[in-house]
Protein backbone atom coordinates (compact mmCIF):
# COMPACT_ATOMS: atom_id res chain seq x y z
CA UNK A 1 0.00 0.00 0.00
CA UNK A 2 1.24 3.56 -0.86
CA UNK A 3 1.69 6.45 1.58
CA UNK A 4 -1.32 8.06 -0.50
CA UNK A 5 -3.66 4.92 -0.69
CA UNK A 6 -2.76 4.73 3.45
CA UNK A 7 -3.76 8.44 4.26
CA UNK A 8 -7.06 7.92 1.59
CA UNK A 9 -7.68 5.29 4.32
CA UNK A 10 -6.90 7.23 7.32
CA UNK A 11 -8.84 10.36 5.90
CA UNK A 12 -12.07 8.30 5.20
CA UNK A 13 -12.30 6.68 8.45
CA UNK A 14 -11.59 9.88 10.27
CA UNK A 15 -14.55 11.03 8.57
CA UNK A 16 -17.06 8.09 8.92
CA UNK A 17 -16.67 7.33 4.74
CA UNK A 18 -14.54 4.34 5.07
CA UNK A 19 -16.31 1.04 3.16
CA UNK A 20 -17.89 -1.26 5.15
CA UNK A 21 -19.41 -4.25 4.20
CA UNK A 22 -23.34 -4.61 5.03
CA UNK A 23 -24.64 -6.81 7.62
CA UNK A 24 -25.63 -10.35 6.62
CA UNK A 25 -30.00 -10.28 6.09
CA UNK A 26 -31.37 -11.54 8.86
CA UNK A 27 -32.78 -14.98 8.82
CA UNK A 28 -36.77 -15.57 8.65
CA UNK A 29 -38.00 -16.36 11.90
CA UNK A 30 -39.36 -19.97 10.92
CA UNK A 31 -35.22 -20.36 9.79
CA UNK A 32 -34.29 -18.97 13.43
CA UNK A 33 -36.49 -21.12 14.87
CA UNK A 34 -34.89 -24.10 13.47
CA UNK A 35 -31.40 -22.52 14.27
CA UNK A 36 -32.24 -22.73 17.65
CA UNK A 37 -33.73 -25.82 17.92
CA UNK A 38 -30.92 -27.42 16.28
CA UNK A 39 -28.31 -25.76 18.77
CA UNK A 40 -30.90 -26.99 21.52
CA UNK A 41 -30.74 -30.51 20.48
CA UNK A 42 -26.81 -30.31 19.76
CA UNK A 43 -25.97 -29.32 23.34
CA UNK A 44 -28.21 -31.64 24.95
CA UNK A 45 -26.89 -34.91 22.22
CA UNK A 46 -25.67 -36.62 25.92
CA UNK A 47 -29.07 -36.41 27.45
CA UNK A 48 -29.89 -40.16 27.38
CA UNK A 49 -25.88 -40.63 28.42
CA UNK A 50 -26.72 -38.16 31.67
CA UNK A 51 -29.44 -40.04 32.91
CA UNK A 52 -28.53 -43.16 34.12
CA UNK A 53 -25.61 -44.43 36.12
CA UNK A 54 -23.02 -45.46 35.14
CA UNK A 55 -21.77 -42.37 34.07
CA UNK A 56 -17.68 -42.73 32.71
CA UNK A 57 -15.33 -39.50 32.73
CA UNK A 58 -11.71 -38.72 34.24
CA UNK A 59 -11.48 -37.07 37.67
CA UNK A 60 -8.13 -36.04 40.08
CA UNK A 61 -7.01 -39.14 42.22
CA UNK A 62 -7.01 -38.35 45.57
CA UNK A 63 -3.79 -40.03 46.00
CA UNK A 64 -1.86 -39.08 43.23
CA UNK A 65 -3.53 -35.94 42.25
CA UNK A 66 -3.52 -36.88 38.71
CA UNK A 67 -6.54 -37.27 36.17
CA UNK A 68 -7.85 -40.99 36.16
CA UNK A 69 -10.07 -42.88 34.65
CA UNK A 70 -13.19 -43.01 36.96
CA UNK A 71 -16.62 -44.08 36.80
CA UNK A 72 -19.70 -42.72 39.05
CA UNK A 73 -22.31 -45.51 40.20
CA UNK A 74 -24.89 -46.32 42.91
CA UNK A 75 -22.95 -46.50 46.67
CA UNK A 76 -26.16 -47.28 47.85
CA UNK A 77 -29.50 -47.16 45.98
CA UNK A 78 -31.62 -47.86 48.20
CA UNK A 79 -29.87 -44.86 50.59
CA UNK A 80 -29.47 -42.60 46.96
CA UNK A 81 -25.78 -42.49 47.57
CA UNK A 82 -23.81 -42.13 44.53
CA UNK A 83 -20.17 -42.95 44.61
CA UNK A 84 -16.88 -42.08 42.56
CA UNK A 85 -15.19 -44.68 41.81
CA UNK A 86 -11.36 -43.94 40.80
CA UNK A 87 -9.12 -46.54 38.73
CA UNK A 88 -5.96 -45.34 39.20
CA UNK A 89 -2.99 -47.61 37.24
CA UNK A 90 -0.61 -46.17 40.38
CA UNK A 91 -2.55 -46.02 43.56
CA UNK A 92 -5.00 -48.69 42.71
CA UNK A 93 -8.89 -48.32 43.07
CA UNK A 94 -10.65 -46.01 45.32
CA UNK A 95 -14.18 -44.89 46.18
CA UNK A 96 -15.64 -41.31 47.55
CA UNK A 97 -19.13 -40.31 48.07
CA UNK A 98 -20.48 -37.59 46.10
CA UNK A 99 -23.64 -35.42 47.25
CA UNK A 100 -25.61 -35.30 44.16
CA UNK A 101 -29.06 -34.29 42.63
CA UNK A 102 -28.47 -35.62 39.20
CA UNK A 103 -28.92 -39.40 39.77
CA UNK A 104 -30.85 -38.82 43.27
CA UNK A 105 -33.81 -36.94 45.16
CA UNK A 106 -32.76 -35.55 47.96
CA UNK A 107 -35.37 -33.36 50.24
CA UNK A 108 -34.64 -29.94 50.91
CA UNK A 109 -33.23 -28.99 54.12
CA UNK A 110 -35.29 -26.24 54.95
CA UNK A 111 -39.03 -27.36 56.54
CA UNK A 112 -41.67 -26.09 54.21
CA UNK A 113 -39.66 -25.36 51.11
CA UNK A 114 -40.94 -26.78 47.58
CA UNK A 115 -40.20 -29.73 46.34
CA UNK A 116 -41.81 -29.54 43.07
CA UNK A 117 -42.04 -26.33 40.65
CA UNK A 118 -45.58 -24.94 39.93
CA UNK A 119 -45.39 -26.97 36.46
CA UNK A 120 -44.75 -30.08 39.14
CA UNK A 121 -40.89 -30.78 38.42
CA UNK A 122 -39.12 -31.97 41.08
CA UNK A 123 -36.79 -28.97 42.67
CA UNK A 124 -33.23 -30.56 43.19
CA UNK A 125 -32.54 -28.40 46.60
CA UNK A 126 -29.22 -26.65 47.05
CA UNK A 127 -26.34 -28.93 47.97
CA UNK A 128 -23.74 -27.74 50.86
CA UNK A 129 -21.22 -29.95 50.87
CA UNK A 130 -18.19 -31.15 48.98
CA UNK A 131 -17.52 -33.11 47.09
CA UNK A 132 -20.63 -32.94 44.74
CA UNK A 133 -21.93 -33.71 41.47
CA UNK A 134 -22.74 -31.13 38.94
CA UNK A 135 -24.60 -31.06 35.22
CA UNK A 136 -22.07 -28.27 33.21
CA UNK A 137 -21.16 -27.60 29.58
CA UNK A 138 -18.35 -28.00 27.63
CA UNK A 139 -16.08 -24.92 27.17
CA UNK A 140 -15.87 -25.75 23.44
CA UNK A 141 -19.14 -27.04 22.11
CA UNK A 142 -21.31 -25.96 25.11
CA UNK A 143 -22.61 -29.72 25.23
CA UNK A 144 -24.53 -30.58 28.61
CA UNK A 145 -22.30 -33.01 30.41
CA UNK A 146 -21.45 -34.48 34.23
CA UNK A 147 -18.48 -32.84 36.14
CA UNK A 148 -17.70 -32.48 39.82
CA UNK A 149 -16.48 -30.34 42.28
CA UNK A 150 -13.74 -31.15 44.45
CA UNK A 151 -11.54 -30.03 47.24
CA UNK A 152 -7.55 -30.00 46.13
CA UNK A 153 -5.22 -27.48 48.17
CA UNK A 154 -7.28 -25.93 50.27
CA UNK A 155 -9.36 -24.85 47.02
CA UNK A 156 -12.66 -25.76 45.35
CA UNK A 157 -11.50 -27.13 41.86
CA UNK A 158 -14.57 -28.01 38.86
CA UNK A 159 -13.01 -31.33 36.41
CA UNK A 160 -15.38 -32.76 33.60
CA UNK A 161 -14.69 -34.66 30.63
CA UNK A 162 -16.92 -34.02 27.29
CA UNK A 163 -16.92 -36.88 24.96
CA UNK A 164 -15.71 -34.83 21.98
CA UNK A 165 -13.29 -32.72 23.23
CA UNK A 166 -11.68 -34.48 26.21
CA UNK A 167 -10.77 -33.39 30.07
CA UNK A 168 -10.81 -29.91 31.41
CA UNK A 169 -10.76 -28.66 34.58
CA UNK A 170 -10.78 -25.42 36.39
CA UNK A 171 -10.91 -23.33 39.97
CA UNK A 172 -14.20 -22.34 41.66
CA UNK A 173 -12.71 -20.92 44.56
CA UNK A 174 -9.55 -20.11 46.17
CA UNK A 175 -10.84 -20.67 49.79
CA UNK A 176 -12.85 -23.78 50.33
CA UNK A 177 -13.48 -22.62 54.18
CA UNK A 178 -15.18 -19.80 52.70
CA UNK A 179 -17.12 -21.26 49.75
CA UNK A 180 -18.60 -23.69 52.68
CA UNK A 181 -19.64 -20.89 54.41
CA UNK A 182 -21.62 -19.32 51.59
CA UNK A 183 -23.28 -22.41 51.25
CA UNK A 184 -24.02 -23.03 54.79
CA UNK A 185 -26.86 -20.00 53.84
CA UNK A 186 -29.88 -21.55 53.70
CA UNK A 187 -32.84 -20.05 51.83
CA UNK A 188 -36.39 -21.72 50.73
CA UNK A 189 -37.15 -23.23 47.60
CA UNK A 190 -39.04 -21.55 45.24
CA UNK A 191 -41.58 -23.34 43.13
CA UNK A 192 -40.84 -21.34 39.57
CA UNK A 193 -43.18 -19.37 37.86
CA UNK A 194 -46.78 -19.99 37.24
CA UNK A 195 -47.04 -19.58 33.13
CA UNK A 196 -43.57 -20.62 31.72
CA UNK A 197 -42.09 -20.08 28.54
CA UNK A 198 -41.53 -23.30 27.32
CA UNK A 199 -41.90 -27.08 28.00
CA UNK A 200 -38.87 -28.87 29.98
CA UNK A 201 -37.58 -31.52 27.49
CA UNK A 202 -34.12 -31.38 26.92
CA UNK A 203 -32.83 -30.25 30.16
CA UNK A 204 -31.17 -26.71 31.39
CA UNK A 205 -29.79 -24.66 29.16
CA UNK A 206 -31.49 -26.32 26.43
CA UNK A 207 -34.69 -25.60 27.29
CA UNK A 208 -34.60 -21.54 28.66
CA UNK A 209 -37.27 -19.52 27.99
CA UNK A 210 -38.01 -19.83 30.78
CA UNK A 211 -39.05 -23.50 31.48
CA UNK A 212 -41.21 -25.36 33.70
CA UNK A 213 -37.90 -26.88 35.73
CA UNK A 214 -36.95 -23.36 36.30
CA UNK A 215 -37.44 -22.48 40.32
CA UNK A 216 -37.02 -18.39 40.05
CA UNK A 217 -39.20 -15.78 38.30
CA UNK A 218 -37.36 -13.25 36.18
CA UNK A 219 -36.24 -10.26 38.22
CA UNK A 220 -34.19 -8.03 35.71
CA UNK A 221 -35.17 -6.64 32.95
CA UNK A 222 -32.16 -5.51 30.27
CA UNK A 223 -32.71 -3.59 27.73
CA UNK A 224 -30.62 -2.74 24.76
CA UNK A 225 -30.68 0.99 24.01
CA UNK A 226 -27.73 1.38 21.61
CA UNK A 227 -24.97 -0.78 20.12
CA UNK A 228 -22.48 1.91 19.27
CA UNK A 229 -21.10 1.82 23.02
CA UNK A 230 -19.30 -1.08 24.59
Amino acid sequence: MTASESSLINNQADTGQATRQAPPPAPSEAAAAGLLNDYRRRIARYRGRIEKLPYDLRATCPKCLQPVEATFDWADPQKQQVALTYHCPDCGRSCELHQDTIWTTPSPDRTGSAETTYSGSTIAPNLRGLPRTVQTLCPDCAAIIVGRYFVRDDQVWIEKTCPDHGYVHDIINRDVRLYLKGASWSFDEQPGVENPGRRAELGCPADCGLCGRHQSSSCLANIDLTNRCN
